[in-house]
């Protein structure tokens, strides 16, 4: 899946919940008509958000879609190529002789 049907995914997952949202504030508000303060409308939406959105996510896996997306960036191939192209630059016989020479030992009679 590439990003534009993900997003148009997660899109259509938002547009539902906003609707649900909206429909569900209308309602509340048609049955408690006396809310006429704009804080007191928030925390009616912002309740019925929270009452929508837990059950809305709990149906919703994107797992799936987040590996198909990482998948289809082809990390793996590139990752390997720049491994692979360090190994074969990386100088392993002067990096062995530096630190052999840097060795240091004694030997002691008992």
């Amino acid at each position: 899946m590439d990003q534009a049907e993900m997003l148009t995914l997660i899109g259509g997952l938002y547009k539902k919940l906003v609707n649900d949202v909206a429909e569900k504030v209308i309602a509340t508000m048609n049955e408690r008509p006396a809310i006429v303060d704009d804080a007191e409308m928030r925390s009616v939406a912002v309740a019925v958000f929270e009452e929508l959105i837990e059950p809305a996510l709990e149906q919703y896996d994107p797992s799936d879609l987040v590996q198909q997306a990482i998948d289809d960036l082809d990390l793996d191939s590139e990752l390997n190529e720049k491994v692979d192209t360090a190994i074969e630059n990386y100088d392993f016989d002067d990096k062995v002789t530096t630190a052999v020479r840097e060795l240091h030992f004694e030997i002691k009679v008992r």
